[in-house]
């Protein structure tokens, strides 16, 4: 069976709420899972958050769902080429999508990515639109509640968004192109370390200027894609 391997990085030390939207994350792929395909969640996390490895620990020891973890030290994790730079490389997977953890990525999606004739001269793909928070208040109320229970979102909370390029939790590639390309891993700056969480998010402009650089980069048509939005972040 084909697989579709999710790259997502979860930092919760400080900002609890991404333990809740990593739990939302993998209850997507139990609750609505992909029937043509396997997903393969990766999840780059560092051991000095225990809020996450509580929900990745909970979610293998009590779900069917086989989880990839990259362990990495807090100031290699800050920077999101890195852990998906080292996803890119090692992956054995037919698609691979870098996401971010507030995406909820439902099995319909899955199996309309694995099925779709990849665009001709194609480097990448992303969704043409997403469905996300009517607003960061309803987002914020998704941040509450137990890590360690499935979570399913509200199909009401959400509107459509129209995406007119490849951010950075939407990038999606051919396996061979991941495995072959890395992700910027010639780029000094962005396989450098960083002092804090997630300065910025330029990376995934550099990798998107480097795949349009490498062939094409097309919107298609996948449904069962949730954005949680959410008021507080580790940037600001």
């Amino acid at each position: 069976m084909k697989t579709i391997e999710v790259v997502s990085h979860c930092y919760a030390r400080d900002l609890p709420h991404y333990a809740q939207f990593l739990a939302y994350q993998l209850s997507g792929y139990i609750l609505r899972p992909p029937k043509k395909c396997q997903v393969i969640p990766t999840i780059c996390y560092t051991v000095g958050d225990p809020a996450t490895v509580q929900v990745l620990d909970w979610f293998q020891n009590n779900h069917p769902l086989k989880i990839n973890r990259i362990e990495l030290p807090p100031n290699r994790l800050w920077r999101r080429s890195i852990g998906r730079n080292i996803a890119a490389a090692t992956s054995s997977a037919s698609l691979v999508w870098f996401a971010d953890v507030d995406y909820v990525i439902h099995g319909d999606c899955l199996d309309t990515l694995i099925e779709m004739n990849w665009p001709a001269g194609a480097s990448m793909v992303f969704p043409k639109e997403v469905l996300i928070h009517k607003d960061h208040s309803i987002g914020d109320c998704y941040a509450g509640g137990e890590f360690c229970e499935l979570k399913w979102i509200r199909v009401d909370d959400f509107q459509f968004k129209t995406y007119r390029k490849a951010i950075g939790g939407v990038q999606i590639v051919d396996g061979w192109f991941a495995r072959e390309n890395g992700y910027l891993p010639n780029s000094r700056k962005y396989q450098s370390s960083v002092t804090k969480p997630f300065a910025d998010f330029k990376d995934d402009v550099a990798y998107r200027k480097m795949c349009s650089n490498l062939g094409t980069i097309k919107s298609v048509d996948l449904p069962g894609i949730y954005r949680l939005r959410h008021s507080t972040t580790s940037y600001q």
